[in-house]
C-alpha cells in the first residue's frame, strides 16, 4: 500500500482538512506516486 496526502487550508491559513490517494504498491508505482503527488497538491489548493 502506497499513498500520498494534501492538507486543506481555509483562507485564514487553519487546517480545515485533507485529501488523500492510495493504492496498492502494484498499480501504485513510484512513477505514479511521482505524478499523484503534485496532482494531489494542486487539487488541494
Amino acid at each position: 500500500m502506497r499513498c500520498v496526502a494534501a492538507p486543506i487550508f481555509h483562507a485564514d491559513g487553519t487546517a480545515v482538512g485533507g485529501l488523500s490517494v492510495s493504492g496498492p504498491t502494484q498499480r501504485f508505482t513510484p512513477a505514479r506516486l511521482a505524478e499523484t503527488g503534485p496532482l494531489a497538491h494542486r487539487l488541494a489548493l
